[in-house]
């Protein structure tokens, strides 16, 4: 159970990197990344190659939306990272202890 909550919080610190990362391609290429919606494509999030026909969702706010969500999911998991870390079980430590002072 603790590998899933280590998972989780590491899958949702990855995701955080990508939002940010995604937030800062935004505002160096703003015509090629954001949500889109086009006749080819239901649903896309990211860089996309240019298509007259497709449709952007969010425009100017996908930047701040983003890069609030990523920082928001960041500062969150990394808390948790660092809480699990904190309560690590202490069995391991005397387990350890027992076998390097025999």
């Amino acid at each position: 159970m603790r590998f899933l909550k280590y998972f989780s919080a590491s899958l949702a610190l990855f995701v955080a990197l990508v939002f940010m990362g995604l937030a800062t391609a935004k505002v160096l290429d703003p015509s090629r990344v954001g949500v889109w919606v086009g006749p080819h494509m239901s649903f896309a999030i990211g860089a996309i190659t240019s298509d007259p026909r497709n449709v952007e969702l969010l425009g100017d706010a996908f930047a701040p939306l983003f890069g609030i969500m990523g920082y928001l999911l960041g500062c969150f998991s990394w808390e948790r990272l660092r809480e699990l870390n904190r309560t690590r079980p202490a069995i391991a430590v005397r387990h350890l202890a027992v076998h390097t002072s025999a």
